[in-house]
């Protein structure tokens, strides 16, 4: 993903095989997703917004960047 702030969004939630969080700029959820392996790479930030959507992870979640988790675990 670029480095400019961007939302993810999908009626319904987004699936994806694997999903990796680069570069500068704010990646806010609009919807849930579920994936196999979440990746936050130092100077990237993903935001669950305001209204706490949901990330179903079935495999690894590697943060070296910044998770905004509001008001979830």
């Amino acid at each position: 993903m670029g480095t400019l702030s961007q939302t993810i969004f999908k009626a319904g939630g987004e699936t994806f095989n694997n999903i990796t969080f680069t570069n500068a700029g704010t990646k806010t959820l609009l919807s849930a997703i579920t994936t196999s392996n979440v990746i936050i790479n130092t100077g990237s930030n993903l935001d669950v917004n305001t209204a706490n959507h949901q990330i179903t992870v079935r495999g690894n979640f590697t943060n070296s960047g910044t998770f905004n988790s509001r008001a979830g675990v």
